[in-house]
């Protein structure tokens, strides 16, 4: 049975008018980046919040402080700086509409305006999104994957912990909302929607009833990507700009669903975007498209090819800063410090919700855990290691790929586990080679082995070329230059993939020429597999770590009993095989003393 229109309006929760009101603009934040961001009283009302307070201690950079001593802005001022960029864009999408529809032929497709309580909403999903982030967010979700899923797709369901019916942030809202004199229902209503755009994925931005407020906020290019970009470069000391001409072709335009993400404008003669509906089979809906066309004074449409060339140079400056601040070697080092002491001390996002970044640092170092307290107190000296194994991103190949492969180098080192398991083999061997216990050389290696998405924001962004044209994606353009340029910035991004190996540099000695340093980087090459590409251990050559770890071991204990120039190489050979590895160090000197005396040794 066909679904009529009229069965799938759901009305606002709010009138136009309690919806208009609550837009005033009462209060103003002065920002480093924007100047003034005006504020409406519920806004004021949100931002001080606890949980929105609690931003505060949250660097928007994670370690990057340790390279650039700048980027000690937090997702407080960041998302301040979101709802003013959202503001504007929204401004900017109601304008289009006006401006477009006054000028638009007969048969072209018209933008529409967006209703009171859809700005609402936009306005407050920008100013709330980052909500969601714990301390170090990004470092221990996406770097280091040590938390399940990342913000609001958590697992634990910060979602429900912030946004659920019996929070406190809701019965906030609700308190706003009486003393206003609108109803409380009202409120919840506003809560459900702000919740079902935050958890949303990709492929189910569609079912949201204003799918066009996550266009505004979550997309490609969006009022999230415009302000951290040009809060990181000036936080940094980079003096980047990038053009933002290309905001002034946003619209939200009526469309069609004709096939997964393909879509058809249409014309709809009701002036404000309406929430998405099923009409004879067809799914409608509000998306945001950049308009790649003008009416001139003549109502004659004019393409405009530079609109996209000005949104993909955003992307690109992004690149730039990824390459230059988020995936900074030093920074990458410290990170990858950082996420093997939480990983050491099995910590949890529940853990530390309530902490700044500063107080998980000085959790991880004053923890009873050996490695988290090393790790996080050598990183309150900035005491960091250096590389000694690299291998970076490369294409896949059809042959057997060791780093891509379903048992390769990424697959078996992308979990934490894994990669505190080789870290602690490698530290026994350091241990060993200093005569000393494993204890001894807990928290001097470290790996990083991030996601190999690398955090790439795709080319999601709707551009509708031409009145009479088809709405695609950024990625789909069917202008030849457009897409080779899309996929050089994919593919340039994709190149600041590194695995990577780091060591303590005052326990090991990295100077090309040290022997124990060549035979460590032959170990780690040997159990990752690739080709080692630092160039001072290129060349080494790819050694067993359990047999060398054995060998070792072994001498450092033969020197023990002092029996280290006294054993025969053959007699060497037999105890190497012995199975000490998992004894206490008592166990073992004793069990090896019991052997050699056997072999006529005095120990």
């Amino acid at each position: 049975m066909v679904r009529q229109q009229a069965e799938n309006i759901v009305p606002d929760p709010l009138s136009p008018q309690q919806a208009e009101d609550l837009l005033d603009l009462v209060d103003v934040i002065r920002d480093p980046i924007h100047g003034d961001v005006r504020l409406t009283a519920l806004e004021r009302h949100l931002i001080d919040s606890p949980e929105f307070q609690r931003l505060r201690g949250i660097n928007q950079l994670g370690m990057t402080y340790v390279a650039y001593p700048g980027a000690v802005h937090n997702r407080f001022m960041h998302s301040i700086g979101t709802l003013h960029v959202c503001s504007q864009m929204l401004t900017t999408c109601n304008a289009n509409a006006d401006t477009y529809r006054r000028l638009a032929g007969a048969g072209d497709p018209l933008p529409i305006g967006l209703s009171s309580y859809a700005m609402l909403l936009a306005r407050l999903c920008a100013l709330l999104h980052d909500l969601a982030h714990v301390p170090f967010g990004h470092t221990f979700e996406k770097e280091g994957r040590i938390f399940r899923n990342d913000e609001w797709q958590d697992p634990e369901r910060r979602d429900t912990r912030l946004l659920g019916s019996e929070t406190e942030f809701a019965e906030r809202l609700r308190r706003f909302f009486t003393s206003n004199e609108l109803p409380a229902a009202a409120a919840d209503r506003l809560r459900e929607d702000l919740k079902a755009i935050f958890v949303s994925r990709r492929s189910t931005v569609d079912d949201l009833p204003y799918p066009f407020i996550h266009d505004l906020v979550g997309n490609t290019i969006c009022a999230d990507l415009i302000d951290y970009v040009e809060r990181d470069m000036y936080f940094c000391g980079l003096s980047e700009r990038f053009g933002d001409r290309f905001l002034e072709y946003l619209a939200v335009m009526p469309v069609i669903r004709v096939a997964a993400e393909s879509y058809r404008p249409i014309r709809d003669e009701r002036p404000l975007a309406f929430r998405s509906e099923e009409t004879d089979g067809a799914r409608r809906l509000c998306r945001v498209v950049l308009l790649r066309y003008r009416y001139n004074e003549r109502k004659e449409a004019v393409i405009k090819h530079g609109v996209v060339s000005e949104a993909i140079d955003l992307v690109r400056k992004r690149l730039s800063v990824a390459e230059k601040l988020y995936f900074h070697r030093t920074k990458m080092i410290a990170s990858s410090m950082l996420i093997s002491a939480a990983a050491a001390r099995r910590l949890t996002a529940t853990e530390i919700w309530d902490l700044t970044d500063a107080e998980v640092l000085k959790l991880l170092a004053a923890s009873t855990e050996p490695r988290a307290q090393v790790l996080a107190r050598k990183l309150q000296a900035r005491d960091l290691f250096k590389p000694i194994y690299r291998v970076t991103y490369r294409p896949g190949q059809e042959t057997r790929d060791p780093l891509w492969d379903e048992d390769g180098a990424y697959e078996r080192f992308k979990t934490p586990r894994a990669r505190e398991n080789l870290s602690l083999r490698l530290e026994e061997i350091i241990a060993a080679f200093h005569g000393q216990e494993p204890a001894a050389a807990v928290g001097t290696v470290t790996m990083s082995c991030p996601d190999r998405d690398m955090n790439l924001k795709a080319f999601d962004m709707l551009v509708l070329p031409r009145p009479g044209g088809q709405v695609r994606r950024l990625h789909d353009s069917e202008h030849p230059p457009t897409k080779q340029e899309i996929q050089a910035i994919v593919e340039a991004h994709q190149y600041l993939w590194k695995l990577e190996v780091f060591v303590d540099s005052s326990v090991v000695n990295l100077a090309p020429q040290d022997p124990f340093a060549q035979k460590l980087a032959g170990a780690i090459q040997h159990e990752i597999g690739p080709k080692n590409e630092i160039e001072a251990f290129a060349n080494v050559a790819s050694i067993d770590l359990d047999t060398w770890a054995a060998e070792i071991t072994l001498e450092r204990d033969l020197k023990l009993l002092g029996l280290h120039d006294k054993v025969t190489h053959a007699d060497f050979g037999v105890l190497k095989e012995t199975a000490f590895r998992e004894m206490t160090a008592e166990r073992r000197l004793e069990e090896l003393r019991t052997i050699l005396r056997s072999r006529g040794y005095k120990a």
